[in-house]
């Protein structure tokens, strides 16, 4: 029974986060369903936390300190993602039995209801710009969505059933998969989902399905090279030098989801809300000490490569969105970051709670 409970509410929290929409009662929706997996965490069993879970608390500190400092406010949504993520990635840690084993389940059908709400805002030729969207145009250029972004991850998991399975229905998911990809975009996406791949045929795996392996890498480097032509995901963001002019010249920060004051100033190229790039984000916002965050997910990327579980699946998903975060803007969208900081939890090495 709470095994199924926490699948059902972890659902609903992905899908509510995943809809774009920032008013307060789908936040406390969502707040109170990270809530309840954190209190089941608890129950029949001595929690624990993660390792390398104190760092990241003092991290939080760090955010809540500058919350209330000013003199550039923090945005609470910031903190809210932060926050949350953090809460999910202990609940991940201690509910890897629970969670751990449906959670390809999970991710592939949210990402196939992902792509019907996609399917239908495209076949109702719908203008409607939804920034925090998996489905809709993120910008008002409407040349990008981060549907691919999503459909990085659950191919990652399709290809890891198709490992273990061999089931038929993983072609047609590849194929829908593919298009998505193309859909989007998302340049960064891309490079995501070769990343994971290369973790997950790694070592033994590599021999076994090495031609599945390179035919997944040259459709996504077509796919890559197609959706490039004429803009490159490197020199297409200006921001990534604005945020390092604006950590020099403000060393304090000027308060996470402030980056439009640092962005506007530039005379030359776009301007942005955002950075496209976590580290560079949080570095942005609250200056220097933004260092302790670099260093906490340092640490937590050596851990997953060298130290991870059994289950390569969860380390490849980790390392992907952690790929895709450093170039997209997708991690200031709820479901997203919660799936980073889920996969975190579920990568370390099992633990027996007790």
């Amino acid at each position: 029974m709470k095994e199924y409970l926490a699948q059902t509410i972890l659902m609903a929290v992905l899908v509510l986060g995943a809809l774009g929409q920032q008013s307060t009662t789908y936040l406390l929706f969502q707040l109170t369903g990270i809530v309840f997996l954190v209190s089941l965490a608890f129950r029949n069993g001595r929690a624990r936390t993660p390792p390398g879970f104190f760092l990241y608390l003092l991290f939080l500190a760090i955010l809540v300190w500058k919350f209330l400092e000013g003199p550039y406010q923090t945005d609470l949504h910031y903190l809210y993602l932060f926050a949350g993520g953090g809460a999910l990635w202990f609940t991940g840690y201690n509910l890897q039995t629970e969670l751990g084993k449906p959670f390809g389940k999970l991710i592939i059908s949210l990402g196939l209801l992902m792509g019907v709400l996609y399917l239908a805002v495209l076949v109702q030729g719908s203008t409607a710009i939804i920034p925090g969207s998996i489905f809709a145009a993120s910008s008002v250029f409407k040349n990008h969505n981060h549907i691919g972004d999503l459909w990085a991850v659950v191919l990652l998991f399709g290809v890891d059933r198709f490992r273990t399975k061999k089931s038929i229905y993983f072609w047609g998911l590849l194929a829908l998969g593919f298009y998505f990809l193309f859909a989007s975009y998302s340049r960064s996406a891309l490079l995501a989902f070769v990343a994971g791949l290369v973790y997950l045929f790694s070592g033994k795996h590599w021999q076994t399905y090495k031609y599945l392996f390179i035919c997944l890498v040259l459709a996504a480097l077509a796919i890559l090279f197609l959706t490039s032509i004429g803009k490159t995901i490197f020199f297409s963001r200006p921001y990534f030098s604005q945020a390092t002019w604006g950590l020099i010249h403000h060393p304090e920060g000027v308060g996470m989801g402030n980056f439009r004051a640092i962005s506007s100033r530039f005379e030359v190229g776009t301007y942005s809300s955002i950075v496209h790039n976590i580290v560079l984000e949080v570095l942005v916002g609250v200056g220097w000490l933004g260092l302790v965050f670099a260093a906490w997910l340092g640490v937590e990327i050596k851990k997953v490569l060298f130290q991870g579980g059994t289950q390569k699946i969860y380390q490849s998903v980790f390392l992907a969105i952690t790929l895709n975060f450093m170039f997209d803007s997708t991690y200031a969208i709820p479901t997203m970051i919660w799936l980073w900081f889920l996969s975190l939890g579920l990568s370390h090495a099992r633990h027996s709670r007790g």
